[in-house]
């Protein structure tokens, strides 16, 4: 991961549920990718993951212990961030996980 530490991960956002966001890697990959097939009618390339994780993209994961429950890509270019893709896993949806 070529990732720059403009954020301070792992950001826990409820530690009574374990609930945090974290940056992830290639380990996860296969895992994202699975939700990824689920949540979209054009998904992006497993290549599209590996590009991401190789530049300085921010990879993110939503996860509560070992469950991932979404990520998200951001790049950021100077003063600017874009956001490249941000999914929540079906499992979950409805429970305002992308607020």
């Amino acid at each position: 991961m070529n990732q720059s530490n403009l954020l301070e991960l792992p950001l826990i956002l409820d530690a009574e549920s374990a609930l945090l966001i974290d940056y992830f890697g290639h380990d996860s990959l296969e895992a994202i990718f699975a939700i990824e097939q689920e949540a979209h009618k054009f998904p992006w390339a497993k290549s599209h993951f590996i590009s991401s994780l190789n530049s300085s993209h921010h990879c993110l994961v939503l996860k509560k212990r070992e469950h991932i429950f979404g990520y998200m890509i951001v790049s950021f270019a100077a003063d600017e961030a874009e956001l490249l893709l941000l999914v929540i896993n079906r499992a979950v949806w409805g429970q305002g996980l992308a607020k």
